[in-house]
């Protein structure tokens, strides 16, 4: 059984919410290890990948 907890966010950005969407994107992939993701670097962008580069699942803004 699941017990039912509330998060509170605050602050420029929902962590929580981008836990639980990362969270569910991993579960609906079939929970991929590590070695099946990749990393793609260019100077305006850094993209994750699951699998091959067609497949993006996320992208690393540049500080």
């Amino acid at each position: 059984m699941m017990s039912k907890r509330r998060a509170f966010q605050g602050g420029p950005q929902t962590l929580w919410t981008a836990l639980e969407t990362t969270a569910l994107a991993w579960l609906n992939n079939d929970r991929p290890g590590l070695g099946r993701y990749g990393l793609t670097v260019t100077l305006d962008l850094n993209t994750v990948w699951l699998d091959e580069p067609g497949n993006p699942v996320g992208a690393l803004s540049l500080l």
